[in-house]
């Protein structure tokens, strides 16, 4: 005969490989993560989807860049208006006595002046724009009227960026520079988007890898950068097996107290 000890042994057991076999089921449930709404890596060799207003473009070497001396206009269609943008911008040397511009928000391309937006946002480098030479300005247009709104002058011996501009429903606009928060405004003067657009001088920088998300980036505030608390990976699959775990214990634990308290 198996006595009651024993018993409660083994039920113990039987309960903690229920809990191992539960949490090993629960690794394999994917986390809540941000819809990609469109992207590019060039990896194709072209600019299939794009839109060349003027200038030229090539992705022969699988990234995107000006194929002109003059000035080169092209953009994608998007609609994002609030989420996260990422792309990673090539410009070297960093002082610039032309213009580069990425609008991750644009709308209302003018015919009139080679399709360049006349409302959105944008990062943009170049003396003539912002006033400093060697820094990144997050720029609002407004009805073809420039308006900088934040500066950030990284180290000159650096060539190759890595942006991740978010926006949330409270309307801040962050902006990160190689997974560093470099500038920080709130704007609520455009909520809609049609385009992504590019303007490169030259040949001598290159856009790749963009990606353009629905969610905003958490900023460190704790809800995920969009006002509401960040989903739990996995849930109700945790719940569900907190519930079980804890009842399997219970009864363990009852089973042996009642087993301790009848005479042997």
């Amino acid at each position: 005969m198996i006595s009651k000890k024993t018993r409660s042994v083994s039920l113990l057991c039987v309960s903690l490989g229920l809990c191992l076999c539960l949490l090993s089921a629960l690794r394999g449930i994917p986390a809540t993560d941000a819809l990609t709404v469109w992207s590019d890596n060039f990896n194709d060799g072209n600019t299939v989807n794009w839109t060349i207003h003027t200038g030229g473009f090539t992705a022969s070497n699988n990234y995107l860049q000006g194929s002109t001396a003059g000035t080169n206009h092209i953009s994608h269609a998007s609609t994002e208006a609030r989420g996260t943008w990422s792309f990673d911008l090539h410009i070297n040397p960093l002082v610039q006595t032309e213009n580069t511009a990425v609008f991750f928000i644009a709308s209302d391309l003018n015919p009139g002046n080679n399709d360049f937006p006349s409302d959105g946002y944008s990062i943009e480098i170049g003396y003539g724009w912002i006033g400093l030479a060697d820094a990144f300005g997050l720029v609002r247009y407004e009805n073809d009227v420039r308006n900088p709104m934040d500066t950030y002058q990284p180290p000159g011996s650096q060539a190759g960026f890595h942006f991740d501009i978010t926006r949330g429903d409270d309307d801040h606009i962050y902006v990160y520079i190689n997974d560093t928060m470099v500038m920080d405004r709130l704007n609520i003067v455009h909520d809609t988007s049609t385009h992504f657009f590019i303007l490169l001088t030259g040949t001598e920088r290159w856009v790749d890898n963009i990606v353009v998300d629905d969610d905003p980036l958490d900023t460190g505030d704790g809800n995920g950068g969009n006002g509401e608390p960040p989903p739990i990976p996995g849930f109700p699959a945790v719940a569900i097996t907190v519930g079980i775990v804890s009842a399997l214990t219970i009864g363990v634990l009852y089973r042996r107290r009642q087993s301790l308290a009848q005479p042997q």
